[in-house]
C-alpha cells in the first residue's frame, strides 16, 4: 500500500490543487484573516515599551553607521545630536501603530490595495512555473523521504479493531444493520423497474460465470460423481428424478398399449 500511495502522490498534478487552494483562500477571505492576525500581532509587539527602545536603537545605529556625504552628513549629525533612542523609537512607534490601525479598517485605501495585491499574486501562483517547479521538487523529496508503512499498518489495524468492536455490540445489527436492509428491500419492492434491472443483471452475471467456468464446473461434477458407488448413484437418481422417470414409464406403457391395439386392429381388418 505504501508503494501505491507514493506512486499516486508522485503522479499527482499540483497545478489544479494550487488553483483550488488559491480560490478557496480568496472565497473564504482567509487572506484577510491572515492579514488581520499579522497586523494585530505586529501592533501588540510594537506597543511594548521595550519595542520602542529596540526600534530607536536600530534606527540610531543605522544612521550613525551609514557614510553620509556633504550636506547630508552635517544635517544627520545635527539631528542625531538632538535625539536619542527613546525619542526616535517613540516617533517610529507612533507612525507604525497609526499605519497598522489604518490598514485594519475594512475600507481603508491601503488595506484595499494590499488585499488586491495579495489576491493577484495568489491567482498568479497556479501559472508560475518557477513556484510550481519548486513545489514539485519539494513534493518528490517529501514523498521519497516518507516511510508510511508503519503508520498505515497501525491506522488500518486501529480502524479494523474499531469496526470489529462496533460489529460485536448486540445492538449494532438490530439498530443499524437491519433497518438499512429493510429500507433497501422496501425501496426495491416499490420500484419494479429497478427490481427487473437487478434480476437481469444477476442472471447475466450467473450466465457469464457459468460460461467462463463451465469446464471447471463439469470437472467438479465429474469428480464428485466418480466418488459415488453405483448403488448410491442409482438411489440418488431415483430419489431426485424418480417421479419424472415414473411418469415416463407410465406414458410409455399407455402409448405402447394404444399402438398395440392399433396394430392388432389393422391385422384383423386386413
Amino acid at each position: 500500500m505504501e508503494k501505491e500511495l507514493k506512486s499516486y502522490a508522485s503522479d499527482f498534478d499540483l497545478k489544479p490543487a494550487v488553483e483550488f487552494l488559491a480560490n478557496a483562500i480568496i472565497g473564504n477571505k482567509a487572506d484577510e484573516k491572515v492579514l488581520d492576525y499579522t497586523l494585530h500581532s505586529v501592533a501588540k509587539w510594537t506597543e511594548k515599551e521595550s519595542s520602542k527602545f529596540q526600534m530607536g536603537h536600530v534606527i540610531m545605529t543605522a544612521l550613525q553607521n551609514k557614510e553620509w556625504e556633504g550636506f547630508m552628513k552635517i544635517a544627520v549629525k545635527s539631528v542625531l545630536s538632538m535625539l536619542d533612542e527613546e525619542k526616535i523609537g517613540r516617533v517610529v512607534q507612533e507612525f507604525a501603530l497609526n499605519e497598522i490601525y489604518n490598514i485594519l479598517q475594512k475600507e481603508h485605501p491601503n488595506r484595499v490595495k494590499i488585499i488586491a495585491a495579495i489576491r493577484a499574486n495568489l491567482i498568479k501562483i497556479s501559472s508560475n512555473e518557477d513556484v510550481l517547479g519548486r513545489l514539485e521538487t519539494w513534493k518528490k523529496s517529501a514523498v521519497s523521504g516518507i516511510s508510511a508503512e508503519g503508520p498505515i499498518t497501525d491506522l488500518l489495524a486501529g480502524i479494523q479493531n474499531k469496526l470489529l468492536a462496533f460489529a460485536e455490540k448486540p445492538e449494532t445489527v438490530e439498530t443499524y444493520v437491519l433497518p438499512v436492509i429493510q429500507n433497501g428491500i422496501n425501496s426495491l419492492k416499490s420500484n419494479p423497474e429497478t427490481m427487473t434491472k437487478i434480476e437481469l443483471w444477476v442472471q447475466k452475471q450467473i450466465v457469464a460465470a457459468i460460461e467462463a467456468n463451465h469446464n471447471k464446473i463439469g470437472k467438479l461434477v465429474k469428480e464428485n460423481l466418480d466418488k459415488l458407488d453405483d448403488k448410491t448413484l442409482i438411489d440418488m437418481i431415483e430419489n431426485n428424478v424418480g417421479k419424472d422417470l415414473q411418469w415416463i414409464r407410465v406414458n410409455g406403457a399407455i402409448c405402447g398399449f394404444i399402438i398395440g391395439l392399433l396394430l392388432a386392429g389393422f391385422k384383423l381388418i386386413f
